[in-house]
């Protein structure tokens, strides 16, 4: 796809359309158009990673059992399966980007953080995530609507 459609912010190289259950991708000529992504330059490896979080966004979607996930709630599982996807010379570079510390709980996590530095939340959700006690009872809790719901 050389265009995102235009409800799509215009720094956007992906998207997921919940309405029509559709993952959109710029094409990788379009994605290295942007120069860089979480301040690398952009590269194949970045291209995956980038399609791995809008998938994330798909089966996440089919396996939610709430109705109305949180935004937080739907970007945390996509960030997490994109960094865990990313090939690890990539991951500690974005990691090196980004000097942030992990979200200590929940409380941290809000919308306003997500929309005026979403990579930042990727980052620190990510690191939340590796923490002892997160990992994959917490994506389970997220799924179900124990955690995240607002």
């Amino acid at each position: 796809m050389t265009r995102l459609p235009a409800v799509v912010s215009p720094s956007a190289a992906g998207c997921y359309l919940e309405s029509e259950r559709r993952v959109l991708v710029l094409v990788y000529s379009e994605f290295r158009k942007f120069k860089t992504w979480f301040g690398i330059p952009i590269g194949r490896s970045s291209y995956r990673s980038l399609v791995s979080h809008e998938v994330a966004h798909l089966v996440a979607h089919h396996n939610f059992k709430i109705s109305e996930p949180s935004i937080q709630a739907k970007e945390y599982i996509a960030y997490v399966s994109q960094f865990s996807t990313m090939e690890s010379v990539l991951r500690k570079k974005v990691l090196s980007q980004f000097p942030c510390e992990a979200f200590e709980g929940d409380w941290q996590m809000a919308t306003t953080i997500y929309m005026f530095d979403c990579m930042g939340f990727g980052v620190r959700a990510y690191q939340h995530f590796l923490k002892l006690g997160n990992g994959r009872d917490y994506l389970q809790a997220i799924l179900n609507g124990k955690a995240l719901t607002e």
